[in-house]
Order: C-alpha cells, then sequence, then structure tokens
C-alpha cells in the first residue's frame, strides 16, 4: 500500500498523520488521543487542512533537520490544539 492510499484510508487524525508525514505523532503522552477523531469530524477535517499546508512547506523548505523538525512540531502543536482545545 502507498503512502497515499494510506493517507485515503486513514479513518483518523493520528493515523492521517502517520501515513502523511512518514513519522508517528510523538509530541506528549496525550497524543495517542488523536486516534479518537475520525476524518470526517471537525476537528479531522481541519486537521487535515493543516497536516497538508505542512507538507506543502516541507516540499520547498531546506531539508535540514534544524529546519524541518521545528515545523513538524508546530504543525502537530496546531492539530492537538484543534482537537484538544
Amino acid at each position: 500500500m502507498t503512502n497515499s492510499k494510506k493517507a485515503k484510508a486513514a479513518t483518523n487524525v493520528y493515523d492521517y498523520w502517520k501515513a502523511v508525514m512518514h513519522i508517528e505523532p510523538k509530541h506528549d503522552s496525550g497524543t495517542i488521543g488523536l486516534k479518537d477523531f475520525p476524518m470526517d469530524s471537525h476537528c479531522g477535517i481541519e486537521c487535515k487542512k493543516i497536516i497538508d499546508k505542512t507538507i506543502e512547506l516541507l516540499e520547498i523548505c531546506d531539508t535540514h533537520p534544524h529546519v524541518v523538525d521545528p515545523i513538524k512540531s508546530g504543525a502537530l502543536t496546531a492539530v492537538e490544539i484543534i482537537c484538544f482545545g
């Protein structure tokens, strides 16, 4: 299964992040709670926008970890704010 197929098959925010970003969303111990938010929920719809825009940004920016890691961390923080308030 390709990553785009995995992304399309993702049923929750956690799995979508994992499929699109190619890593598990590890920000803190509560991040596993992203599995509780379906992709067709308000949270899922808004988080998909954040994740997709993050990928667009990562495709055009410097690939060094000191650039990429803060972008991913910021995106995950935004996703957590949308889902967990």
